[in-house]
């Protein structure tokens, strides 16, 4: 009988361990997928141009800005990035205005997305566009010079609005 107990013992042990591992490790998995936390995310997966930049003066929050102005950059975007730092910025700088279409191919994580003009007055946001969501593509209402792809949730952070015009 002693023998007995002391074989379950190791077994629950052994059970323990793994629960506590996995406790740990699902946790921290998640929030890389995500791409939500600067913790998690390193810097190194943005190229940052400029850092520090607050797009309006009704907020606080400063963004490093990367630039997409070749067309390769502006395909890729974000694409088979595991993550994108939370204060990050990618800014798409177009030749012409137009309708530019943003989808969510091989994304790993939700984004914002926000056009604007030529004056880069805001004209369309797209809150916490999904990776499930492709090969559906998303349109601004009238057409756009400029797109910036935030982590999810920065566009309502950075108090972001549609007729309002941002600058960096």
């Amino acid at each position: 009988m002693i023998a007995l107990v002391h074989k379950y013992k190791y077994i629950i042990l052994s059970i323990f361990s793994i629960f506590v591992v996995l406790s740990i490790a699902v946790p921290l998995t998640k929030e890389r997928i995500i791409g939500q936390d600067k913790n998690v995310c390193p810097d190194t997966n943005i190229n940052a141009l400029k850092r520090n930049v607050s797009f309006n003066n009704k907020t606080k929050y400063k963004y490093d800005i990367e630039l997409a102005t070749t067309i390769s950059s502006q395909d890729i975007g974000l694409s088979s990035r595991s993550c994108f730092p939370l204060n990050g910025a990618l800014i798409f700088l177009f030749p012409v205005d137009d309708k530019f279409g943003i989808w969510m191919k091989n994304m790993n994580f939700p984004i914002d997305v926000v056009w604007l003009d030529k004056d880069k007055k805001v004209v369309t946001i797209v809150k916490d566009m999904q990776p499930s969501s492709y090969p559906k593509s998303y349109y601004p209402s009238s057409d756009a010079k400029f797109v910036i792809e935030l982590n999810s949730g920065q566009a309502d952070k950075a108090k972001i609005q549609e007729g309002q015009t941002l600058n960096w």
